[in-house]
């Protein structure tokens, strides 16, 4: 009777049953929005936004007005904005968390600074985009560990039911290590700046064409292939950067004319663009090599993205394209293994930020979670390094 005494007077000492707190800082990408977009337990309705005064912060408002305001499942977001002040240090009363989606030059930066005013941080891809910026994350993410916080990036693909059945498939597998000529697993992903979403077409804010502040397509795209390989390989287990290494990498430009970016952007230029955003990466993790290819064409046919994972007694095939929602297919050898129910990519950020809420809640991130996030950005900034030299 004592112990649960004891359990009892624990849950209801100040801070047990905290609310959370969301914080949004220069919401630039829509991404940041889709945190939003469910209700979750816990959450308090009033969230602050720091950003600058412009389109992209009236977009993100926007899309907060629309969440409220939809026939079902309404939200009850409030919107305290907070036109160009920094963010201050965290309020005791709440457990605080920042949301970060937009440019990415400032984004390893603000995490560290994030964590050092005691706020969580649940961060869009990419966490690093340039070298330098991988000896920050590290930092950021000892600092969060000693405080009891979490840190993690949205990696919304692991929700998704097609690479949930992969990883199924794989447990019972022994993958083959492979060699540079012949890698254990393959991916290739291909993007498109121009699309339609929704029967509307896209527009990108200008930044979205400077590597500077997007990062290179090896250091973006790749994250979530690289973040697959990992969850899906080695479940549970910590992959530390010392047992990864990168063995080639290389990039090459999308031109990108006047025209084009005009229709992209709505602003003009004077000359093409030559945007590094393709490239390769050859990595090994422990023994198992890994080569991952992301291109980005101005426009054409759907997004795909397909992979090969070699197996002793059979390989894994993933396909998938932008064609209608998406079309998704999961082979096994020769036969058609696809789950049935498909989730919508929108519904995965919600899935995302529940899991990184209990994080939240615990006051501490899994020894995996960590060390692969880190080892990830390890390949990624790595890459990008090599490819210029």
């Amino acid at each position: 009777m004592r112990r649960y005494s004891l359990i009892l007077l624990l849950c209801i000492l100040p801070g047990c049953r905290q609310e959370i707190r969301i914080n949004v800082v220069e919401p630039g990408h829509f991404h940041a929005g889709l945190v939003l977009r469910e209700r979750l337990e816990g959450l308090s309705d009033t969230v602050d936004v720091y950003g600058p005064e412009g389109k992209e912060t009236e977009a993100f408002l926007e899309g907060v007005r629309r969440f409220n305001s939809r026939a079902e499942n309404a939200t009850s977001w409030i919107t305290e904005v907070h036109t160009g002040v920094d963010l201050p240090i965290a309020r005791r009363a709440f457990r605080e968390v920042v949301v970060l989606a937009g440019k990415n030059s400032r984004k390893t930066e603000n995490i560290l600074d994030a964590v050092s005013k005691g706020y969580n941080v649940l961060s869009d891809k990419p966490m690093a985009i340039e070298p330098g910026d991988f000896p920050i994350l590290e930092k950021a993410c000892e600092e969060a560990a000693e405080k009891g916080l979490a840190v993690m990036d949205l990696m919304t693909e692991r929700h998704d039911e097609l690479n949930i059945a992969t990883k199924r498939l794989l447990e019972g597998r022994i993958l083959t290590g492979g060699t540079g000529e012949s890698p254990g697993i393959e991916m290739e992903s291909i993007h498109h700046f121009y699309k339609e979403v929704d029967g509307v077409p896209l527009t990108r804010p200008v930044w979205y064409y400077d590597v500077k502040e997007q990062g290179e397509g090896i250091a973006d795209v790749t994250t979530h292939l690289i973040d697959l390989v990992l969850w899906q390989c080695f479940p549970g287990e910590a992959i530390r950067p010392d047992e990864v290494e990168v063995l080639e990498a290389c990039h090459y430009p999308t031109v990108v004319t006047p025209e084009q970016f005009l229709r992209s952007t709505g602003e003009v230029i004077a000359e093409p663009l030559e945007v590094l955003s393709n490239g390769q990466v050859l990595f090994k993790v422990r023994d198992l090599y890994v080569r991952i290819s992301v291109r980005w064409d101005y426009e054409g046919g759907p997004d795909t993205f397909q992979a090969v994972y070699r197996c002793e007694g059979g390989n894994i095939y993933v396909r998938q394209d932008s064609t209608t929602g998406y079309a998704k297919k999961l082979f096994d050898g020769e036969t058609d293994v696809t789950p049935r129910r498909v989730l919508t990519h929108e519904d995965h950020f919600s899935l995302v930020a529940a899991d990184f809420l209990r994080y939240v809640r615990r006051g501490r991130m899994p020894a995996s979670e960590i060390q692969n996030t880190l080892s990830k950005y390890y390949i990624t900034t790595t890459a990008v390094q090599m490819a210029s030299e």
